[in-house]
This record gives C-alpha cells, sequence and structure tokens, in this order.
C-alpha cells in the first residue's frame, strides 16, 4: 500500500525534525514560548497510534510513529527538567500540590511572561 508507505516517511521525517527540538532544548536548557501541555497532548495521540497502525496493518506509519512518540517523551522530560518548578517538585515529592503542577505548566510556558534576567544571565 503506496499511502501507508508516503505516511510513513512523513512521519519518520516529522520524528526527526521532533529530534533537532529535542536536541536543542538540551543545548539550550531553557524552555519560552511554548507549552509542555500542548505537546503531551500530541504524544498522548501518538500512543494511540501506536496502538492503533498494527490493526490497519499501516507499518510504515507505526515507525514513523515510534520515531515521534519517543522525541515527544524525551522533549516533554526536559522540558519539566528544565522548568523552575520542576526542581520545587522533586524535593516535595510527597507533599506537593495539584495548584503547584498547574501553575508550573502553564505560567512558565507563556510567551508574554515577564521574566527577570540577572546580570550573570545576560553576560553568557
Amino acid at each position: 500500500m503506496w499511502q501507508d508507505f508516503v505516511s510513513g516517511m512523513f512521519s519518520t521525517l516529522s520524528g526527526f525534525m521532533l529530534w533537532n527540538n529535542v536536541r536543542m532544548l538540551y543545548k539550550h536548557k531553557k524552555v519560552k514560548g511554548v507549552s509542555v501541555l500542548t505537546t503531551a497532548f500530541f504524544t498522548t495521540w501518538g500512543f494511540w497510534n501506536l496502538y492503533y497502525y498494527p490493526f490497519l496493518d499501516q507499518w510504515w506509519s507505526f515507525v514513523g510513529g515510534v520515531t515521534i512518540v519517543s522525541a515527544n517523551v524525551v522533549w516533554v522530560y526536559l522540558a519539566l527538567k528544565y522548568s523552575v518548578d520542576f526542581s520545587i517538585r522533586l524535593r516535595f515529592k510527597f507533599g506537593f500540590s495539584v495548584e503547584k503542577i498547574m501553575k508550573g505548566m502553564f505560567d512558565i510556558y507563556l510567551p508574554y511572561r515577564v521574566v527577570r534576567v540577572s546580570r550573570k544571565e545576560t553576560n553568557e
């Protein structure tokens, strides 16, 4: 089925492009102007596709889906790791509140949020 092959190639190329996002996030270690929630949603959709594609006998799309989901999982992990609230949440493993997590997910990643930059950060 040539349609599956074309879809799989687009998915695989998309996965490699997402891995470039992972590489850049790892390099800069800063998350600005994006929402982790959006990528987390598309990651769950990707997991569904990994379950669904074999039922349709679309193995090329399945391979592409693996590259997309794996990149998204790593990106979400790194985005949370490099966010300001992540270290706080690790310190209070059992004493965290849902409000802190939700605040961290929505406030940190908004592009219009004012961020105070110290002199140390500007000299890098």
